[in-house]
C-alpha cells in the first residue's frame, strides 16, 4: 500500500509480532488444556478452544472499530480470515499436547 503513511516495519517490530504470536499460541493451547477435561481430547475440543479465543479477540477488534480507530471494512475480513488459521493451529498444537 504505497500511500498508507506507515513506515517499513523494523526488525524489532517484526520480532515483537513473532513473540506476540508465540504467546497467543501458548495461550490458546492453555485454553485447550483447561477445557479438555470437560470436552475430552481431540479436534472437537481444539475447535471449541479456537472459536472461543477468536470470539474474545474479535470483541477487542470490534471495540477498536467502535472507537473509530479502524474502519470495519478493513478489520472484518481479517477477523474472518483469522478463524480458520486459529482452528488449524489449535488442532496442530492439540495433537502434540500431553497431560
Amino acid at each position: 500500500m504505497p500511500h498508507n503513511r506507515l513506515g517499513t516495519p523494523t526488525p524489532g517490530f517484526i520480532l515483537f509480532n513473532i513473540v506476540l504470536d508465540l504467546v497467543e499460541g501458548i495461550s490458546i493451547l492453555w485454553l485447550y488444556a483447561a477445557i479438555r477435561p470437560r470436552y475430552g481430547p481431540g479436534a472437537k475440543t481444539a475447535i471449541i478452544a479456537a472459536f472461543a479465543w477468536w470470539f474474545i479477540v474479535s470483541l477487542g477488534d470490534a471495540a477498536w472499530c467502535s472507537f473509530g480507530l479502524f474502519p470495519p471494512r478493513t478489520v472484518i475480513p481479517l477477523m474472518i480470515g483469522t478463524l480458520p488459521a486459529l482452528i488449524l493451529a489449535t488442532i496442530a498444537g492439540a495433537r502434540f499436547y500431553r497431560e
